[in-house]
């Protein structure tokens, strides 16, 4: 009872002040300031007791375990729009200043802290959607960005800044890694074709030649994707899907006018190394 007096009467008329005090001390440990987590790990543990000490009645009036209705309610809603509202303005002044490179760089540091905020003095419930907020904010907001550096620098070939800074940011969200995947693709299949285009005038009667540069190029890329991306399935599969792409369709092909060139110049290679005794 009488922790339910101190609920209704002092708790709920001082609760928005005191996630207040809490939100900016929050903010100010963002900021590398000096603040008092004790405090706020406290205003937390006051509001889990208030559950542990309530009861839930379900639909046959049974007892069953506390919620997470009062930390949810006062606590974590106010300290996800914060923090929506305190990560938009961090990742907008960082982008005016840095390229997308370093904005990248940032992102996984800014992720980090806030895991061990959750692990610190937080409800390990609140981890999920925090993390979904985040991703949200660094990455999806700013994903035709990324999409667009992403195209830079495969350009460049610069393979460890595309594995490092954005695949390995965005692998655990989904339909960002796809796009990801697609442009290393989209990228893979332009060089291939170029390639075919070098030694299209020599290699439409000459199957060594042909096949020996199809297969430096898929061992160029499939180096690539072990190297850089730890043999990630998928993308070894964009190197297939790009290569058996330019096999079928480059400008040996359209010269023979025959689709299934690759396929005659492949036999006539095997002829070739089965006649040598390979």
């Amino acid at each position: 009872m009488a922790m339910k007096i101190w609920q209704l009467v002092i708790f709920q008329s001082l609760q928005k002040q005191v996630t207040l005090a809490c939100l900016q001390l929050i903010k100010a440990e963002r900021q590398n300031e000096m603040n008092n987590t004790r405090f706020i790990r406290a205003v937390v543990e006051i509001e889990l007791d208030f559950e542990k000490n309530s009861s839930v009645p379900n639909s046959s009036d049974q007892i069953t375990s506390p919620t997470l209705k009062i930390y949810k309610d006062y606590f974590e809603v106010p300290f996800l729009q914060y923090t929506e509202q305190f990560y938009r303005q961090e990742a907008s002044n960082f982008l005016v200043h840095n390229s997308m490179s370093e904005y990248l760089k940032k992102v996984s540091p800014w992720i980090d802290e806030e895991l061990h905020r959750v692990q610190s003095y937080l409800h390990s419930s609140t981890l999920a959607p925090l993390i979904k907020k985040l991703e949200q904010i660094f990455i999806f907001d700013q994903l035709e960005a990324i999409c667009t550096e992403a195209k830079t620098l495969l350009h460049n070939e610069n393979y460890s800044d595309f594995a490092c800074r954005l695949f390995k940011s965005s692998d655990k969200i989904p339909n960002v890694t796809v796009q990801l995947k697609k442009i290393f693709e989209d990228n893979f299949l332009p060089k291939g074709i170029q390639s075919m285009e070098q030694i299209s005038i020599t290699a439409i009667n000459d199957p060594k030649l042909h096949i020996e540069t199809i297969l430096d190029i898929h061992k160029k890329f499939f180096k690539v994707a072990q190297n850089f991306f730890n043999n990630d399935e998928n993308l070894i599969a964009s190197v297939n899907k790009a290569c058996g792409n330019f096999i079928n369709n480059n400008a040996i092909t359209e010269a023979a006018n025959n689709a299934r060139k690759s396929a005659e110049l492949l036999a006539r290679y095997f002829d070739i190394l089965l006649r040598k005794g390979f």
